[in-house]
């Protein structure tokens, strides 16, 4: 496995507010021609401004509200209802520009996540860009519902916590102790959660 270095420390890491975080990890961002979205759910990435923009989101009604609903005509959109297992099985390697994974890894097991990761960094060319909580949030739906009105309540359940720390020096981290201030349900926590970007450069 590539993560868990330098005996769990990072040295990579910078902090930020809430308010600064995405505003400087966009700069980060390397702007390429293909871009693969995995787990987009009903809000593809917009860091990236590519020209063909692979979506892959394993529930099939995010897919249809996201193909009914895009109004984005400047580039090519490609969507893909299937699992990242499904997809990674068949892409070869060093054959994606850039991978997101916005709000993905927390919804998977530990070591689904960590084969995931190892998997992306085989495919991308230029970046693997992760985004994630700092820690574990529990995230659960009583109805199945989601905070959109949609049946993905089961897919937004989260499965592990991510640190900075599990992430080795290969891997430039911005990080906010206080990020998510809601839960999946629109309902105020009493403190806020952290979050943290990851991105590798290849």
């Amino acid at each position: 496995m590539f993560l868990i270095l330098n005996e769990g420390k990072n040295l990579n890491i910078e902090w930020f507010s809430s308010r600064d975080l995405k505003k400087e990890v966009s700069r980060k961002i390397v702007n390429t021609e293909i871009v693969l979205d995995i787990g987009c759910g009903i809000y593809p990435q917009n860091l990236n401004e590519c020209r063909t923009h692979i979506c892959c989101e394993p529930f099939a009604q995010y897919i249809e509200y996201l193909k009914a609903n895009n109004t984005n005509k400047e580039k090519l959109f490609l969507y893909y209802n299937c699992s990242w297992e499904e997809i990674l099985g068949i892409v070869c390697e060093k054959s994606i520009d850039s991978i997101f994974l916005i709000d993905v890894v927390e919804h998977l097991e530990k070591s689904k996540g960590i084969e995931l990761l190892e998997l992306t960094v085989k495919i991308a060319k230029r970046q693997v860009i992760v985004f994630t909580p700092l820690g574990f949030i529990q995230q659960t739906s009583s109805d199945g519902k989601d905070c959109w009105g949609l049946d993905g309540g089961i897919w937004q359940e989260h499965c592990s916590g991510w640190y900075p720390e599990d992430f080795d020096d290969r891997w430039e981290i911005s990080a906010s102790i206080a990020n998510h201030f809601r839960d999946n349900m629109g309902r105020s926590y009493e403190k806020p959660f952290g979050a943290f970007w990851a991105i590798r450069n290849l």
